[in-house]
């Protein structure tokens, strides 16, 4: 049976932040596709379920999956329905477990997941599926699957800023981005200093960026205090403003680094971010990789 792609993206992201269980990446995927169809989920739920699945299988070296994956989507679940039942997974898509059993997974996950660690857990599974994304292969003609939102739609026009003192590089991925969504409210800086005084003044105006396509090698100073400005600068800046999560569990801003320089992979964190930064793709920017972020990045 097709699966639907985001069940096969969110056990490969699983497997990323887990990195124990590569040969159970499949049974994940199989065990999330018939949740999303026996329960009618969407992605909400996927991503919520996903997040408590990683603390099962890193809590318990020796957990049988099955019942990790059922646990975790009973809880993801409850936490996201009104008048959900743990019977209901057991009346349409699994009867292997107990409701006793499975409501003591539910009791131990409760009392000892640190819930103030959500956000950053969300952030860095919304990373982990931009990179399975970004790794693989994509058709630009039929590119789907990976949205943060149900039937790859948004609930309000996308702002999208982009950083590149290079104006060829500039005026292509603005052309990209426009393709990639179109409709989306694109502003375009060819300096540090302009995009840093941009963000500045956003942020007052509570005027949200969902994502920044922000090139690496960008050199600037300060008159002032001599201090010299690069892309990561701009990224650290952002990283300071609070975190706004929109619905789906995703952060704004994506904040993703573009450089023609490779990255030494010890300096990436297991989901993939960079230092300041949530990914980074290198030039030339192909438009599936464009795709790929707008799409991680569309509320």
């Amino acid at each position: 049976m097709l699966r639907h792609p985001f069940s096969d993206a969110s056990a490969k992201a699983v497997f990323r932040l887990c990195g124990s269980r590569h040969a159970e990446v499949d049974e994940i995927a199989q065990l999330s596709e018939a949740m999303r169809v026996g329960l009618c989920l969407d992605n909400q739920h996927v991503v919520a379920s996903m997040i408590f699945l990683q603390f099962l299988l890193q809590a318990f070296e020796e957990i049988s999956l099955r019942l990790a994956v059922t646990s975790a989507y009973s809880v993801g679940i409850k936490l996201n329905s009104n008048g959900f039942y743990t019977s209901d997974i057991l009346d349409h898509v699994t009867d292997e477990f107990s409701v006793d059993a499975l409501r003591v997974m539910e009791g131990y996950v409760l009392m000892h997941f640190n819930f103030n660690e959500m956000e950053s857990m969300q952030i860095m599974f919304r990373n982990a599926l931009l990179h399975v994304s970004l790794e693989e292969p994509s058709n630009v003609d039929s590119l789907h699957g990976y949205a943060n939102s149900p039937n790859n739609t948004t609930s309000h026009t996308m702002r999208v800023v982009i950083v590149d003192d290079c104006p060829i590089s500039l005026v292509a991925h603005c052309a990209m981005v426009a393709k990639a969504a179109p409709g989306t409210e694109v502003v375009a800086f060819s300096s540090i200093d302009l995009a840093m005084n941009y963000t500045q003044e956003s942020e007052a105006a509570e005027c949200t960026t969902d994502l920044v396509l922000l090139d690496w090698e960008m050199p600037s100073r300060d008159v002032l205090t001599g201090t010299i400005f690069n892309g990561m600068s701009l990224a650290n800046q952002l990283r300071r403003y609070d975190r706004v999560l929109k619905p789906f569990f995703s952060p704004r801003p994506l904040v993703v680094m573009v450089t023609s320089h490779e990255v030494d992979p010890s300096l990436l964190s297991t989901d993939g971010s960079f230092e300041a930064c949530d990914c980074y793709i290198q030039k030339p920017l192909s438009y599936s990789q464009v795709w790929s972020v707008m799409h991680a990045a569309c509320p």
